[in-house]
């Protein structure tokens, strides 16, 4: 049974982590993001949805695009306030987003959507914000990832990313979230954190090229609006 949480429970958890610590992916991961959507634009209005403290906003900055992140956490933004100057930030759940319809070209939602409460509706305020020709880059928690798999059966442990509300996705159920709330996935791409299995050397310069998609730490997901 899926766990229940308020919004205003899941706020103050964040708020509480995001005083005690950073919460975020390598730095090198947000790069690689911004440069898929330089893929598909130079420049325009981005949004990450639930930016944290605000990494990916500044490597959208520094190619180009004007930041916009909105997230729960009062704490995160502030943080992201002081990490990217000049953004502009919104305090509001991902059902709510309190911009104009196909405002932005490109939408990330990086490491949260697993984590919402109610995905339909935030997976269907990204798509009227997104532009017509605009791009949604997600990604979601492999349910196969390898390194738990391997953890799970030494240690005993269940599969956990120690935050509230977790769920995790084979790729064909990563795909059907986007394909049934109004989008198409256009391209798939693996991500390994370099630090999964404890930074060690050989993970991160070699093995985590090599595992295949389907047992990879994250899937990425980009995606286009139907018609």
């Amino acid at each position: 049974m899926e766990e229940k949480i308020t919004l205003q429970q899941q706020k103050e958890f964040y708020d509480k982590k995001y005083t005690e610590a950073w919460l975020h992916e390598n730095e090198s991961y947000y790069k690689w993001i911004i440069s898929i959507a330089g893929k598909h634009f130079k420049s325009g209005n981005f949004l990450d949805v639930a930016c944290g403290e605000g990494f990916a906003l500044v490597a959208a900055k520094e190619k180009g695009f004007e930041p916009h992140g909105t997230d729960i956490s009062t704490t995160a933004l502030k943080r992201a306030a002081q990490m990217c100057k000049g953004a502009k930030l919104t305090e509001c759940p991902a059902d709510k987003i309190p911009y104009p319809d196909k405002y932005f070209k490109v939408v990330t939602c990086l490491g949260s959507l697993e984590h919402f409460a109610d995905q339909k509706k935030s997976l269907a305020e990204m798509k009227r914000i997104t532009d017509d020709d605009g791009i949604l880059i997600a990604t979601l928690p492999n349910k196969r990832f390898i390194g738990d798999i391997v953890k799970g059966a030494i240690y005993k442990k269940k599969q956990t990313h120690d935050q509230p509300l977790e769920r995790f996705y084979t790729l064909r159920e990563g795909k059907k979230i986007f394909t049934e709330n109004g989008f198409n996935v256009i391209k798939v791409k693996k991500y390994n954190s370099p630090v999964s299995l404890k930074g060690r050397f050989v993970w991160r310069r070699v093995l985590r090229h090599m595992v295949p998609t389907q047992l990879s730490y994250h899937f990425c997901f980009v995606c286009e609006k139907k018609g």
